[in-house]
């Protein structure tokens, strides 16, 4: 069996630790453990800034003055002994933070999918250029050339190199809520080694190399703890590093995307539509990787850069732009209460960075967000029920069948006769039970823009109401025992709640209650009480019998109790704003807590139940920290298979890409 694959089915994990001085430092290099949702009452995360004209970016000294979202990087450039650099301190500096329209950095990159709002800066540090954003250093032995096999070397490269750059930066600076520790939006750490980069040709790449990835970091220099890092290899054989792989990367370092891709490669996944899949090494007459492809725009959501047009009615015409030129998208919901099932329409052209596309028309994905990732779930894993999947409008299943990496027939466009998606159309509009969604997208004609009619499932949407916005975290709870939360809810004019969704670690039961009032304590003038309701890990929804009306109400307090038989009853996001209306039930009552838990109330305007189906869950199995003295069980690491894949075997499979 190759290195390649042998390294898709072993599972590894390690966690070294070592002092530095009175510095410590721990490294995880594990499976990443990212938040499923960020999103609350239904709605994403806004849209702010400045749109590029006909994808074209503004000037270099335009960009940094519109970019809304600015976010600090630091690049340290590792030698050894006997590898130093080949390129320039001012070539990384350029393939980093250029925002020169000329340059093909990974700054213009996010700088062209956020719409000119997010900018990559660099780091105050002061080891040569000043302010550069780079800290040159030589750690004094042998390039470890450890390739994919980056357990303890690589824990050791990186706490000896963050200990040598560590007197060129104060971190202090950068811990913006004072809370001693650093996450990746508040500093972003990357590691440029010198030699080679191993996913760049796999088994034939030269030496010495390392192998691309992101991973998560415990350490602490000087008081301030540090949470994450990317590295990445200087070299892709002959020519300096294309910033596919490494904008790839950072979509896990800086907003916990995961992969879209399925790395247990029973399907392509997205294939090369997008970023977060393999479109990290698209190219149009240059070197692999150097025009990846835009964020899809679900990945985009996540990440901030774009809000789609939730559509409601009966019937109704859309027009959309380029997502390579505007914050252009539609949201089409199957699940009514807007927390899970869902198409999502963007047109993508074959223009900016997107000119390595398969091709050009409206792409529709089928979304199940219940699926989950990181520790939330399976994300592109199960060919059968994926996060993120991709309606082939040639019906050809291709991406499924791993006959390509995706071809101009994936997408509808009248000039190859598909211009028609839904109850009748191969693939159809079903839901993820086979069932008729009653959507119906017909006249789909391709220009400047993207038009068509579109019939509609619902004539008016509910909501779903939590405050978990830094997304699916920790198990919470007794451990095969009996556990208590509860929820302020303020109800936002809603007029009916119809039932709720509960985020679970465990197997086991739980009874649900809303009251109308919590006084000094106590709970008072009950609305509702569901006993025994299973509960089962991920997504548990809960729909009431009959709609609970909030006339005269203005908020709910929604008290959760389980008895689970397997694990942690509940989920909390410890990442997000705390709301300081989530309660734990303690000896002398209920409690504040400082953390907000994976629970949303589910309301509506209307008192008819909804007909639909939440989907049958995927299954899939939590990675729990298995404690005996730094042992840590986890499945492969930070999102990096993939990239060699497609690499290492695309150029055979271009063939088929063009039909």
């Amino acid at each position: 069996m190759s290195l390649f694959l042998r390294f898709i089915f072993i599972s590894f994990g390690i966690i070294c630790s070592a002092a530095v001085g009175a510095t410590t430092a721990e490294i995880r290099v594990d499976q990443m453990m990212e938040p499923s949702f960020g999103i609350l009452s239904g709605a994403d995360f806004g849209l702010k800034g400045v749109k590029s004209l006909n994808g074209v970016s503004p000037s270099s000294a335009s960009i940094a003055s519109v970019a809304g979202r600015k976010q600090p990087v630091l690049l340290i450039r590792v030698s050894f002994t006997d590898q130093e650099f080949t390129y320039s301190r001012e070539d990384f500096r350029r393939l980093l933070f250029s925002t020169d329209i000329n340059d093909a950095s990974v700054a213009n990159y996010y700088l062209e999918n956020s719409y000119q709002d997010y900018l990559l800066q660099p780091a105050d540090e002061f080891e040569g250029n000043r302010g550069d954003g780079v800290i040159d250093i030589q750690l004094p032995y042998e390039h470890p050339s450890f390739g994919a096999n980056y357990g303890a070397k690589s824990a050791s490269l990186v706490r000896d190199a963050i200990a040598q750059a560590d007197r060129y930066i104060d971190f202090k600076q950068y811990d913006n809520n004072h809370d001693r520790r650093l996450d990746s939006s508040e500093l972003a750490i990357v590691l440029m080694v010198a030699g080679y980069e191993n996913a760049y040709g796999g088994s034939s790449a030269p030496k010495p190399n390392v192998w691309a990835h992101k991973a998560d970091l415990a350490a602490s220099f000087d008081g301030i703890g540090l949470t994450a890092y990317a590295m990445f290899g200087e070299r892709h054989q002959n020519h300096l590093a294309t910033i596919g792989i490494i904008s790839h990367e950072m979509g896990h370092l800086l907003f916990s995307l995961p992969d879209l891709y399925d790395r247990q490669w029973d399907s392509n996944g997205i294939g090369r539509w997008g970023l977060m899949g393999l479109g990290s090494w698209n190219s149009q007459g240059g070197y692999s990787g150097s025009s990846p492809a835009h964020l899809m725009a679900w990945s985009k959501v996540k990440a901030g850069f774009l809000k789609p047009k939730d559509v409601t009615g009966n019937e109704l015409s859309f027009n959309l732009s380029s997502t390579s030129e505007g914050p252009d998208a539609m949201r089409i919901w199957l699940d009514p209460f807007r927390h899970g099932e869902h198409f999502l329409l963007e047109y993508r052209t074959k223009t900016s960075l997107d000119k390595g596309l398969p091709g050009h028309g409206l792409l529709i994905s089928h979304v199940d967000d219940w699926v989950g990732y990181g520790n939330g779930g399976p994300q592109n894993d199960v060919a059968e029920h994926k996060l993120v999947d991709i309606e082939e409008a040639d019906g050809r299943q291709d991406l499924d069948q791993l006959q390509n990496l995706g071809d101009r027939l994936d997408v509808y466009n009248d000039a190859y006769g598909q211009d028609y998606f839904g109850s009748s159309s191969l693939p159809a509009s079903s839901d993820y039970h086979g069932n008729s969604s009653g959507v119906e997208i017909s006249s789909i004609k391709v220009g400047d823009r993207v038009s068509g009619l579109v019939a509609l499932p619902y004539q008016n949407l509910g909501d779903n109401l939590g405050y978990d916005d830094g997304g699916i975290g920790s198990a919470w709870g007794e451990n095969s025992g009996v556990s208590t939360s509860l929820i302020e809810i303020e109800l936002g004019g809603r007029s009916w709640i119809h039932g709720v969704d509960v985020f679970s670690h465990g197997q086991g039961f739980f009874d649900v209650s809303l009251y109308a009032n919590f006084n000094s304590g106590v709970l008072s003038n009950k609305l509702l009480s569901v006993q025994q309701q299973e509960i089962t890990p991920g997504w548990n929804r809960v729909s009431f019998e009959h709609a609970i009306s909030t006339e005269d109400l203005n908020r709910v307090f929604l008290r959760l109790e389980s008895n689970m038989s397997v694990g942690r009853a509940f989920s909390i996001d410890t990442d997000g704003k705390v709301s300081g209306k989530s309660y734990a039930l303690a000896n002398l009552g209920f409690e504040k807590v400082n953390f907000d838990f994976n629970q949303r109330l589910l309301v509506a305007d209307q008192q008819e139940a909804f007909d639909y189906q939440v989907p049958k869950k995927v299954d899939y199995s939590f990675l729990e920290n298995t404690g005996g003295g730094g042992s840590f069980a986890f499945g492969t690491s930070a999102g990096f298979l993939g990239l060699l894949f497609v690499f290492a075997f695309g150029l055979k499979a271009r063939e088929k890409l063009v039909r």
